[in-house]
């Protein structure tokens, strides 16, 4: 892994989620933000993958 990305346990902003979900085209996850931000957050883990500059370029969660 390049050195210039940072993995961690943080929980984006709202506006890094929805900015992250529209860019891969996932509108029918950001119609909804609140519910978005709440699914994100109750989340069992939630990873994610960050430019050096603090950039959100990544995520990854689970539910249980």
């Amino acid at each position: 892994m390049p050195s210039d990305i940072v993995l961690s346990h943080d929980l984006p902003a709202p506006e890094e989620l929805l900015a992250l979900y529209d860019a891969v085209g996932w509108n029918a996850y950001t119609a909804d933000p609140g519910r978005l931000s709440a699914a994100v957050a109750g989340s069992h883990l939630v990873l994610c993958a960050r430019e050096a500059s603090g950039s959100l370029i990544g995520l990854a969660r689970t539910a249980g």
